[in-house]
């Protein structure tokens, strides 16, 4: 996947990096409102590039009065309990995920590390990955007749180690009394799920392209992950930081029910509270992660003052979020559905607050080629670092949003169909850049 670096820092100048297919890096730097703009294309092996123009301004933040669905907190909350209902009863009941993967395996007593385990019609290894969390990796045999599937489980980080061969359920390639255990689990629900539920705009993939920059390299590092929902992005944080030490606060108590029920994040400190007014004191966290949380944000500025305010000097702040489309379909649903900002607005939020070293990073599914025209609920990984103790030294007025405000209800059922119209456009748009990618022979745009 192409990557675009975006570096906002005092003094303007360009550092140019030649941009092989598949990965590249491009660093620009920011001064005041005046952006540059470069567009590096590669196709196989030959790069061409264009040259930047500068391009001064900055559009402005939009009003809390544009329409869209999610723009009040009040409409948040509800819009994640109606999510968190649809995920339980219809999304998660026809498909195999990893709770009831869990849940399944419990009985099989994988109790002892050392145990030799037989994954038989093990796929892209999806069942596999349950079985390795209690045994050794290099015990496992993961079997299947589809080298496709297998193929796909080579991938897979965590099962580098274990034993991969083709082979048929019904004449086993081991020799009698071989196994300590036999797992058997529907071949077809894991294609379903790397193939369907992967295809969301948030996978494990991009949430591990995603910390990369906040340098989550210390296990003690005092970390608080604003707008953690269920605890999908705080999965990622623990990898590199104790549990103990990481703090997940959400609007939502629906949501966080379930990052409760996550034994990863058992030690993890769990709070309701909200983005704008943050229940932590002055340079409090080392590292301040939101991921998917800015686009439900009524002020976007005020949330990013207060990453600002609760880190300590040196600490970083990074902030994952959508980005906003270019091509006009996607634009006007997306403007009608949530907040999703331009890149050069992000980069601003960060300077206005005081942030220093402020970078872009831009991510996205593999399966996009790096199409960015429709936008992206997940679309970049922004940081900054706070370079002085204290608050930020940006002024804001009183806040603007009245939550004691009755809401009319049929402004609100409206605009909860649009809403869900707008939302269900951005579910199938990822599929179909799916089905694009399978189609269009590889190293050509689509």
């Amino acid at each position: 996947m192409a990557s675009l670096m975006l570096s906002g820092a005092e003094n303007t100048k360009l550092i140019n990096s030649i941009v092989p297919s598949g990965l590249g890096s491009v660093s620009l730097n920011f001064h005041k409102k005046c952006f540059l703009r470069k567009n590096a294309v590669s196709y196989g092996n030959k790069y061409r590039t264009i040259n930047l123009t500068p391009r001064c301004s900055v559009s402005s933040t939009r009003p809390s009065s544009q329409p869209r669905f999610i723009q009040h907190k009040k409409e948040a909350f509800w819009f994640y309990r109606f999510l968190s209902i649809v995920y339980d009863h219809i999304i998660n009941p026809g498909h195999w995920t990893e709770d009831m993967r869990e849940e399944a395996l419990e009985p099989a007593d994988l109790y002892d590390r050392n145990m030799r385990v037989v994954d038989v019609g093990g796929g892209t290894g999806f069942t596999t990955l349950g079985i390795v969390k209690h045994v050794d990796a290099k015990n496992v045999t993961i079997l299947d007749q589809s080298p496709h599937q297998l193929a796909k489980a080579k991938k897979k980080e965590a099962l580098k180690e274990c034993k991969i061969i083709e082979g048929d359920a019904e004449d086993l390639p081991f020799p009698t009394d071989y196994a300590d255990r036999y797992v058997s689990a529907g071949r077809f629900l894991s294609i379903v799920y790397d193939n369907m539920l992967n295809f969301g705009p948030w996978t494990e993939d991009m949430r591990e392209e995603a910390l990369e920059p906040v340098d989550l390299y210390d296990r003690n590092m005092r970390v608080v992950d604003v707008g953690g929902g269920t605890g999908f992005s705080t999965l990622g944080i623990v990898k590199h930081v104790d549990a103990k030490n990481v703090t997940i606060i959400d609007q939502s108590p629906h949501q966080l029910a379930k990052a409760k029920k996550k034994e990863p994040l058992k030690e993890c400190t769990i709070i309701e509270g909200d983005a704008e007014n943050l229940p932590f004191p002055t340079d409090y966290a080392d590292r301040y992660v939101s991921a998917g949380s800015i686009e439900y944000w009524p002020d976007p500025q005020r949330g990013i003052k207060e990453a600002y305010r609760v880190l300590k000097i040196g600490g970083k702040a990074c902030l994952i979020g959508p980005v906003h489309p270019t091509f006009w379909l996607s634009q006007f649903f997306a403007d009608m559905w949530m907040l999703f900002p331009k890149e050069e607005e992000y980069i601003q939020w960060f300077k206005n607050a005081g942030f220093k070293d402020v970078k872009l990073k831009r991510i996205g599914p593999k399966w996009y080629r790096g199409v960015r025209r429709h936008g992206l609920i997940m679309g970049c990984s922004v940081t900054g670092v706070k370079p002085l103790s204290g608050d930020s030294p940006l002024q804001l007025g009183p806040k603007v949003e009245d939550l004691e405000k009755p809401v009319n209800p049929l402004v609100f059922l409206s605009r909860l169909i649009l809403g869900a119209i707008a939302a269900t456009y951005y579910t199938i748009l990822p599929i179909y850049m799916w089905i694009k990618d399978q189609i269009v022979p590889k190293g050509r745009p689509i």
